[in-house]
């Protein structure tokens, strides 16, 4: 799975063995051979075409008068092409997210500011940085929960900074740098799920019973791996996962796949542990310490399987591992919805119908933070971690700063 996203003043294309191309016009869209055929019909006009030699349709459509070069060639190339003089990085993290609901949070926000530094006047590396450091920071502003993001905005930051300018030209530094992260970012997520798929397998015995929580999309591709392609026997609970409810988005999804499966309340997690035959635990974030950020209840999911000795899988592409060591819940770095101490002022009159009020919901968190001594393997595409290996990872990817 392959996305094109739109670049400001530039459009991208791809020319490499995997895929045929997509170039747009402030048209962001994920592409395989169906989506291409489907893509071709609807915005021909303003569409530019490549396709790799070697490969049935071979050779390269122009359907405007923008010169390109190296079609064939297996690298990005950027050209010209009409942007928006009022730039958002807000809307461009936004517009990420919302051109295909497959994309995490780290990425949409490597394509962000993509599109930030094909906007960008920065003349030389420390302005270039400023700019990254307070579009950063503004996309945190943005986010009630911004701890995916975080990760794939300190990334990309790590990721300008090795890039060394040697001098010359600069705006072809910024493309050089655009082309580097976009094929990162368009790489990076079905390499890293099927990786984890691969090293998770073993793990997964025929007539399993599998407990998860909330809806994770790296949980999703594992499951349905070893059903469908690994041919195993498995069951699986799923909780509700309130307040968002998103277990019942993973239920759904498991049963039109013919996956047996049952949704359970949050609070019956204790009551049918012993039948469990392991957890499997998505993250919004790895931290330094080896724990994780995830939908609130997954804490008690750790908590409740270490007292029955059950083994809890946290699942995570390396990209959301964040560089934080939390303490404690509290120390979770979001703006809202810290579960406030009881006071005699409470202003919420108790409901009548025994269900809590959106006001009530509103106070509680919506993630929490699972401490490393309750996971048992960390399995990501750098590989399967103990929670004390995570630091490592870390310290390859940002040394020692």
């Amino acid at each position: 799975m392959r996305w094109a996203f739109r670049v400001a003043r530039y459009a991208l294309i791809t020319a490499d063995a995997d895929a045929e191309v997509g170039i747009f016009d402030g048209t962001s869209f994920r592409y395989g051979e169906d989506d291409m055929a489907a893509f071709k019909g609807e915005y021909a006009a303003n569409t530019v075409w490549v396709t790799p030699r070697g490969r049935s349709g071979g050779g390269a459509a122009l359907t405007d008068s923008r010169n390109v070069e190296n079609l064939t060639h297996p690298v990005h190339h950027l050209i010209n092409s009409r942007m928006s003089s009022d730039f958002s990085i807000v809307s461009a993290f936004n517009h990420a997210l919302q051109s295909d609901l497959d994309i995490p949070m780290p990425i949409a926000a490597i394509f962000a500011l993509s599109e930030m530094i094909a906007q960008s006047k920065a003349e030389t590396t420390s302005e270039l940085m400023e700019s990254i450091k307070m579009a950063s920071e503004e996309v945190k502003a943005s986010l009630a929960n911004p701890i995916p993001a975080t990760a794939g905005l300190e990334l990309f930051m790590r990721f300008v900074t090795t890039k060394n300018w040697a001098g010359g030209d600069f705006e072809a530094h910024k493309q050089n740098l655009i082309h580097a992260a976009l094929e990162f970012a368009n790489n990076t997520v079905p390499n890293c799920r099927e990786r984890i798929t691969h090293l998770l397998m073993p793990f997964i015995k025929d007539d399993s019973v599998i407990l998860t929580h909330g809806y994770s999309r790296v949980v999703m591709q594992v499951l349905l791996s070893a059903a469908k392609v690994h041919g195993k026997r498995m069951s699986v609970y799923v909780t509700e996962s309130r307040p968002t409810g998103q277990g019942l988005q993973t239920y759904k999804r498991l049963r039109e796949e013919g996956i047996p499966c049952t949704v359970v309340l949050d609070s019956a997690v204790a009551y049918l542990m012993h039948r469990v035959d392991m957890c499997l635990l998505g993250g919004e974030a790895v931290v330094e310490s080896g724990g994780i950020f995830n939908a609130v209840g997954s804490y008690q999911i750790g908590i409740i399987a270490k007292a029955a000795k059950k083994p809890v899988f946290a699942v995570a592409e390396s990209f959301k591992f964040l560089r934080l060591f939390p303490l404690s819940q509290y120390d979770v770095p979001i703006t809202a919805r810290h579960l406030p101490l009881p006071t005699s002022e409470e202003s919420y009159e108790a409901p009548e119908d025994n269900r809590m009020t959106p006001a009530m919901e509103a106070m509680n968190p919506l993630i929490d933070y699972t401490l490393p001594e309750l996971l048992t393997f960390i399995v990501s595409d750098v590989g399967i971690l103990t929670p004390s290996g995570v630091s490592d990872a870390l310290l390859a990817v940002y040394g020692d700063n």
